[in-house]
């Protein structure tokens, strides 16, 4: 049976979940038992999208951010597995859309790896980082390119520049989405063409000066930021691509 993580309650006391400032036990062990297993059917909920019986569990006080062993939320496992109109209904409740796993990653890093588009669009416009670092330096962004998802990274990038939120950012996204989007490293069959994104497209969104400033910048800083980016991407490449390529083959359950 799959456990509720005790991070979700604080204590080892499974009824602070229920009762967030409870400071006495309340369940019995068999209550206890009976409610972890209410818990692994909430987790199969936001699965396999059944929305409409998750829902019914959250009006009774199950928590919207609740979490399974592995520090998955319900969002991130309804996300994972493109529970399109359960991800809705969590998001609208007020569940923590960058709620890392104890891996470190967020549910639109996990969408971007899957290729989910229209739950990758719900996640960011919902408030979704596509800058979190979901370790190594590695970004729902960076994800994006690396697994070949030319929609996602096309709207990442068009939304970003809708926004205006491309500025004067540092840190390793930015040397990551800069200089990979430009094919300044040796990346060249997944990075060259998430970057390209169609030549028509990014002739015509660099007609912008949003984009057309955005460009200017990041040629201005590849050649320094080539060799650092050759080193982390054949890192991040070694580590992580091929288990994920292996993960997505055999269609996991979390």
């Amino acid at each position: 049976m799959e456990k509720v993580s005790q991070k979700n309650a604080g204590q080892n006391n499974v009824g602070q979940i229920l009762v967030p400032n409870l400071t006495e036990e309340i369940l019995t062990k068999d209550e206890e038992k009976r409610y972890e297993e209410l818990c692994a059917m909430a987790f199969d909920f936001a699965r396999n999208d059944a929305c409409e019986n998750l829902e019914i569990m959250l009006n009774a006080g199950l928590s919207e951010n609740l979490k399974n062993h592995k520090g998955d939320s319900l969002l991130m496992l309804a996300s994972y597995h493109n529970s399109l109109p359960t991800a809705q209904m969590l998001l609208k409740r007020g569940a923590r859309v960058d709620e890392k796993n104890d891996r470190g990653q967020t549910p639109l890093a996990g969408v971007c790896f899957k290729g989910y588009f229209e739950m990758a669009k719900l996640l960011v416009e919902s408030g979704a980082n596509i800058r979190e670092n979901n370790g190594l330096g590695m970004t729902p962004f960076a994800y994006a390119l690396m697994f070949g998802r030319k929609d996602i990274a096309k709207f990442f990038l068009e939304y970003e520049g809708a926004a205006g939120e491309r500025g004067a950012k540092s840190g390793a996204d930015s040397v990551s989405l800069d200089s990979a989007r430009l094919d300044s490293v040796g990346f060249d069959s997944v990075a060259r063409d998430a970057a390209k994104l169609d030549s028509s497209d990014l002739d015509s969104a660099s007609a912008t000066n949003a984009n057309a400033a955005r460009i200017a910048k990041a040629t201005s800083v590849k050649s320094a930021l080539k060799n650092k980016l050759s080193i982390f991407i054949a890192a991040c490449f070694s580590a992580l691509f091929a288990p994920f390529r292996m993960r997505a083959n055999q269609n996991p359950n979390k």
